[in-house]
């Protein structure tokens, strides 16, 4: 892996990734994804809906999870 380069000040520069994911528009999109798609996976699940329907709600229940967690780490590195 590359070492990453330090600025003049001898701070280390933040990821391009950074400035997309620490706005407050990406965190709200996580904590919507999450509770819905765990949500529709929960009563997918008591309503004998397809498995299809179920596992795809439930992935985008984790996907919601992951990026309000990335959203967060990424706020404390700042």
């Amino acid at each position: 892996m590359r070492a990453r380069r330090k600025s003049p000040t001898g701070r280390r520069k933040p990821s391009p990734w950074a400035s997309v994911l620490l706005t407050p528009h990406t965190f709200v999109l996580g904590l919507i994804a999450s509770v819905s798609g765990l949500a529709g996976a929960i009563r997918g699940v008591m309503t004998d809906a397809g498995a299809p329907q179920t596992m795809v709600l439930a992935g985008i229940g984790i996907l919601g999870i992951l990026l309000t967690v990335v959203c967060v780490v990424e706020y404390g590195k700042r």
